[in-house]
């Protein structure tokens, strides 16, 4: 599948494939146009071809932009996410060894086995597109822990509370970084944008040059141009799959401080 295989491949090397394609096909297209219009015929529209690509410019540019500062919006909500659910898990180990150990050292250990489900189970499902099971045992656990343990002072209620509303702020971390692996720029989106960079660089040869070098080279520039920001927008778009993937590496520096 072509997805998986944009994924699969380093960034360069995917960036570089993209960036090739668009600037052939930008020069193939040009070297048609030059072969069925004549280079003095085209000249004489320069002014209106100028006009028109200024405006079509522009509106694929801020379409484009829009897009792109949308994905980077997204990728960063996913690290925040990634970072607040393995701060939650660290909160609730270390409230966890001020309760009875009785009710505390199970908590503990179903904490440090989410983890460990998390970067085991979890992060390689989500970098293959596949989406983890959406019951973790071990938050399970802690839940019946938690409601079944009595507290016989206020500062135990205090504890219990405190620990139940960090759980619930654990389930809805781990729902956020799911629902960011799944919050993909909708198909209907890239053909837009394909088809508006399409436009834009069709749009160049309607002007016509006297050296077919340099118009080649500017059409080349402004299609790679073009490329290298979809390029940017295809890395951001999946945040846990692909060359700007997200390691799980808070969750590994959790494991090295809880697991003794």
């Amino acid at each position: 599948m072509l997805t998986d295989w944009i994924y699969a491949a380093p960034i360069w090397l995917m960036g570089g494939v993209v960036i090739g394609i668009a600037v052939a096909l930008s020069a193939t297209g040009l070297l048609l146009v030059d072969r069925l219009f004549s280079n003095e015929r085209r000249r004489e529209h320069n002014d209106v071809a100028g006009f028109l690509i200024a405006v079509v410019g522009i509106f694929y540019a801020v379409l484009l932009a829009s897009i792109a500062v949308m994905a980077w919006a997204d990728y960063s909500d996913a690290r925040a996410t990634i970072g607040r659910e393995a701060d939650l898990i660290a909160d609730l180990h270390r409230i966890a060894g001020s309760l009875p150990a009785a009710t505390g050292r199970p908590i503990r250990n179903a904490l440090v086995e989410y983890a460990q489900v998390v970067v085991e189970e979890e992060w390689p499902a989500l970098q293959h597109g596949e989406r983890p099971r959406r019951i973790v045992e071990p938050l399970q656990r802690i839940q019946s822990q938690l409601v079944t343990y009595r507290p016989g002072t206020k500062a135990a209620e205090v504890l219990l509370a405190t620990m139940l509303s960090r759980l619930g702020d654990l389930y809805d971390a781990r729902t956020d970084r799911l629902l960011a692996a799944d919050d993909k720029i909708p198909p209907v989106v890239w053909w837009t944008v394909l088809l508006g960079a399409a436009l834009t660089i069709g749009f160049t040869y309607f002007f016509g040059l006297r050296s077919r070098g340099t118009h080649m080279a500017m059409t080349g520039i402004l299609a790679a141009s073009l490329a290298s920001v979809i390029v940017m927008t295809i890395a951001l778009d999946q945040p846990f799959r692909g060359g700007a993937k997200f390691t799980p590496e808070p969750f590994l520096e959790l494991l090295d401080l809880l697991v003794p």
